[in-house]
């Protein structure tokens, strides 16, 4: 038997172990039964926990029994770490056991993620044993393969779990080139709902006569998101609408998955140094129940469009007479995403990505209001060559004062400005335990006295050493406004864009670009 065959066939492990498996989830269920009249719940406990040890024992031995396997690589036999791998996963596990409450749904998610984090296991000790392979390949190899186990796991979920993909996607450096293409697919390729359940919604929303108020809707979506979709439409006047229709049951499943990804960002917490998993759930959390509440979203797109114009840019209009809690209908915008028209028209890439920045830019620093949720599938080209901006769900404000003093810190990061550095992020809200600590983090010096990062880094651009910085900042103790944090995720956004185009972009470029709008 392949080692690796049978660590990918974990459903079939899981289906001949599926009477202790029942027996784990029914007593989880009873542990967290809100039930007054359970009496079963205390008395659950010691049970559940000695079924997740004998499952936990029991896969080890599985792993032990491949030694007498024919097609296992020699060198993984007699590892000695066995037993440090069943007390790792045993530990996780009890941690893990409050996953199962939230339902049945994430039996395919436990499952694929153990099964991600076991094959990534034994692919280092495999390593290890083999080091006349290429490292280098040979993590390229697990990466994507991993990936896209992801990835489907992502499509399989739906939801929140599509809207993590795409975030993650997105995040510059935050995770290996092979993870960020295959979540990349997800960015306007999320599954779609049925026409069926769609109508469900609309007579909901509009009563059982809801199809006088259009003369045509397209039952094809013409865009799919994590939680809602999107159907060209014609009013009674013949003007074009696109209208934005909330996946059903949404937000009992959002609730559930954002349940899910804070207890696994405890779990990952310690795995991840430089990283805050529980502040990027934070993050996804606010911007996915935010897109749940169309009134906001509607709010959001009227004051956006007041407050920011720029012929380089068009945002749709509100149709405010069609607006319910779960469907929104706007002016229809003709145009191709970004991905696609940066695909077809690759020269195009320079000038395009460079006036999205720009864009943004002045959004942060200048307006104060900024789109949130900046991933490709948010940017459309339109057919004059504008920049199409959609789904105003997610935004950040900021206030003035605080605008300025986030610009203070950020330039002084992108331009390597040691001098006055604490105080600025002191006066931004950054509370710096150890300064000097900080410093040398931020500025390591070579035996020779020069920036090591200056002589060492293979330059990605200003936006994606953002990602760097941020990682330097929680290693030293820094605790970052949240504000602040998903201003500097928008721009790290658009430098993995950048980076994925080739386009180049220097520090100097940007302070420059963000100089020119103060002035204009």
């Amino acid at each position: 038997m392949n080692l690796e065959d049978w660590l990918r066939d974990s459903k079939r492990w899981i289906d001949e172990n599926s009477s202790p498996l029942g027996r784990w989830v029914d007593d989880a269920r009873r542990q967290f039964d809100p039930d007054p009249k359970n009496t079963t719940k205390d008395q659950s406990s010691p049970q559940w926990q000695q079924q997740i040890s004998e499952w936990g024992q029991e896969l080890t031995e599985r792993f032990k029994n491949l030694n007498l396997e024919t097609n296992v690589p020699e060198s993984l036999r007699n590892l000695q770490d066995f037993d440090t791998i069943q007390e790792k996963l045993q530990n996780e596990w009890f941690r893990m056991a409050d996953w199962f409450k939230l339902g049945d749904r994430y039996r395919d998610a436990i499952q694929t993620l153990i099964q991600l984090y076991l094959q990534y296991r034994f692919d280092q000790l495999n390593e290890s044993k083999n080091p006349e392979k290429d490292p280098v390949s040979t993590e390229s190899e697990r990466h994507l393969r991993n990936a896209k186990e992801l990835a489907e796991l992502c499509r399989r979920q739906g939801g929140a779990w599509i809207k993590a993909a795409q975030f993650l996607s997105t995040q510059g450096d935050w995770l290996p080139r092979e993870y960020r293409n295959e979540l990349a697919e997800l960015q306007d390729q999320a599954p779609s709902v049925s026409w069926e359940n769609i109508v469900l919604v609309l007579q909901e929303s509009y009563g059982s006569d809801w199809a006088s108020r259009f003369r045509m809707i397209d039952p094809e979506p013409v865009a799919t998101a994590s939680l809602a979709q999107v159907h060209r439409a014609i009013l009674p006047d013949g003007s074009p609408c696109a209208l934005k229709i909330q996946i059903p049951d949404a937000p009992q499943r959002i609730e559930a998955d954002l349940k899910f990804f804070a207890l696994a960002a405890k779990l990952f917490k310690d795995q991840l140094p430089g990283l805050d998993p529980e502040q990027v759930v934070r993050e996804l959390s606010r911007s996915i129940l935010l897109e749940l509440d169309y009134a906001q979203e509607a709010e959001n797109l009227i004051r956006f469009s007041k407050r920011y114009e720029s012929s380089e840019w068009t945002v749709p209009h509100l149709i405010p007479e069609l607006l319910r809690p779960k469907t929104l209908a706007m002016s229809y915008v003709e145009g191709t995403p970004i991905r696609h028209f940066l695909k077809d028209v690759p020269s195009a890439a320079d000038s395009v990505l460079k006036t999205l920045v720009s864009s943004f830019m002045r959004q942060i620093f200048i307006s104060g209001l900024f789109h949130a949720d900046p991933h490709p599938g948010n940017f459309f080209i339109t057919p004059r060559g504008q920049i199409a901006l959609l789904d105003f769900g997610a935004m950040g404000e900021l206030s003035p004062a605080l605008t300025l003093a986030y610009q203070d810190v950020l330039t002084a990061l992108l331009m390597r400005q040691q001098e006055g550095l604490i105080n600025k992020m002191t006066r931004a809200g950054f509370v710096v335990k150890k300064p000097e600590l900080l410093l040398e983090l931020l500025f390591p010096k070579s035996s020779k006295g020069q920036d090591q990062e200056r002589v060492t880094k293979k330059d990605k651009g200003p936006l994606n050493s953002l990602e760097h910085r941020l990682r330097i900042m929680r290693e030293g103790g820094v605790e970052l406004p949240d504000s602040f944090v998903l201003m500097a995720r928008v721009l790290i956004s658009l430098g993995g864009l950048m980076n994925q185009h080739h386009v180049k972009l220097k520090a100097q470029e940007l302070v420059a670009i963000l100089m020119k709008q103060q002035n204009d």
